[in-house]
């Protein structure tokens, strides 16, 4: 069974623009199966086999993919650019990096609150609002304010110098690590975060093309996923001790 936390994912949108509905059903076929084969910058190396090579890529008849290929290549906005024998997405780190708008985060909450009082929804984690208790007398609640000050004195280079995979995309990573990371505890975070994805680099034997650039691990939904890594380990490591004490008690 796949540990879906640990699985990379494409998002495929589902909105039917003109040009999606103009497309022949080839191009329709074969997109969402190239995109699974695009590297996390939305690339891809045909190797010199063209759309021969594609068509064993992707397991599809070379007759359809030829098809398919020429839709999504041409016109004045086509969704594939290809340059020499490499094929690259122009709008897909933006598409897979995108964030869920306020307005569309509310009006999913509201649906899902409608269903489960009308009883299709079971109330999970993802559908209650936890209470918010008044604070104790005798503490002085001190508000959460990112500072730029703090975040300029933090050592980032040294940050980066953990990353698994340097070149193209240190400008922009840097940039938003300043911008997410504005306390100690943040930064600490970020660095177990490094640390987990280098060491799952070296253990899987991911090949370099494969291997995320920095400012792809910094969006904002991704390096925290593996900072989380050390969180549940820790909290495995616990539960396992507790349930070892039960065991001799």
């Amino acid at each position: 069974m796949l540990n879906w936390g640990h699985e990379r994912y494409v998002r495929l949108f589902v909105r039917d623009t003109t040009n999606w509905l103009m497309m022949p059903w080839q191009g329709k076929a074969l997109l969402p199966l190239l995109m699974r084969k695009l590297d996390r910058d939305g690339a891809l190396a045909l190797g010199g086999h063209g759309t021969a090579g594609l068509a064993a890529l992707v397991g599809m008849p070379e007759e359809v993919v030829e098809v398919g290929f020429k839709a999504l290549t041409t016109g004045s906005d086509p969704p594939i650019v290809v340059n020499g024998d490499d094929l690259h997405m122009p709008n897909f780190v933006e598409a897979q990096e995108a964030v869920t708008t306020d307005a569309l985060r509310k009006r999913r909450q509201r649906e899902r609150e409608r269903k489960r009082k009308a009883g299709t929804v079971t109330p999970d984690a993802g559908t209650v609002t936890p209470k918010r208790h008044a604070p104790s007398r005798g503490v002085t609640s001190v508000p959460s304010v990112p500072c730029r000050a703090v975040s300029d004195a933090l050592d980032f280079e040294a940050l980066y110098a953990l990353y698994p995979k340097k070149g193209p995309g240190k400008a922009e990573g840097m940039e938003r690590a300043r911008k997410q990371i504005t306390t100690p505890e943040r930064y600490a975070k970020l660095k177990a975060a490094i640390e987990n994805y280098a060491a799952e680099v070296k253990r899987d034997r991911t090949e370099k093309q494969f291997i995320k650039r920095f400012k792809s691990f910094m969006a904002p939904k991704v390096w925290p996923e593996y900072a989380e890594t050390t969180e549940t380990a820790a909290t495995d490591a616990y539960q396992a001790q507790v349930a070892d004490l039960l065991e001799r008690a």
